[in-house]
């Protein structure tokens, strides 16, 4: 998505040349979607990092969300994701879905990774419904924006996705996740470089028995 669309504050139009020339610092908006629940936008200012700390917390934010409104967890979790090993195609990640399992929150946690370029997905969609939303909006805050997508501007944005479920917050910061994650002792080397060029591809971790000692299998798609 252009990130121009972000820069704060943000005018209706065109800006103007004397706007343009002014340092705007440029707002980070991150989707998640958790189909059948919720539709999730946070904001972050630029100074906020986008690395798998930052994924991880969305991560975790969003299934509190889905544990608050729902009597128990589903027993699968799968992550899809965007095929940039800075923010989700790392070890960290990998080894938070093993522990979910370790930990019985999931029975089995798979990670999917998008193609490279990819442009028709539905988040795709949902961000370009949000483009038009800002095109047509103007906010001088994080917190304006966050008005905007939840408020009553909100509802084209609600009724393009055909989702009920919208919902929009600031990220200011994170819990220090890759401290949490080193408690697996375990290194997971190699991620990054798997590149297929026309598959999907998806890293699964469960307990085939409940007995029996994890197993990890990856798989083209």
């Amino acid at each position: 998505m252009d990130q121009s669309k972000f820069r704060c504050p943000k005018v209706k139009g065109r800006p103007s040349k004397a706007l343009e020339a002014l340092y705007r610092p440029t707002l980070h908006c991150s989707g998640f979607w958790i189909h059948g629940h919720q539709l999730r936008f946070s904001i972050c200012n630029e100074d906020v990092r986008k690395d798998s700390t930052t994924q991880l917390e969305l991560l975790f934010l969003a299934l509190s969300s889905l544990r608050e409104h729902h009597s128990k967890l589903p027993l699968v979790l799968h992550l899809q994701q965007d095929n940039c090993f800075r923010e989700g195609k790392n070890q960290f990640v990998a080894a938070a879905m093993i522990l979910l399992v370790i930990l019985r929150v999931f029975k089995a946690t798979a990670c999917g990774f998008l193609r490279t370029g990819h442009s028709h997905e539905d988040i795709d969609q949902a961000f370009g419904s949000l483009s038009a939303l800002l095109a047509l909006g103007r906010f001088d805050s994080p917190e304006r924006l966050v008005d905007l997508i939840n408020g009553g501007s909100g509802q084209r944005l609600k009724n393009h996705i055909r989702s009920r479920h919208v919902y929009a917050s600031i990220l200011d910061q994170t819990a220090c996740w890759k401290a949490w994650v080193q408690q697996l002792a375990v290194k997971l080397k190699g991620i990054r470089f798997f590149t297929p060029t026309l598959y999907m591809y998806i890293y699964m971790f469960n307990f085939l028995n409940l007995a029996e000692p994890l197993t990890w299998e990856y798989a083209f798609f």
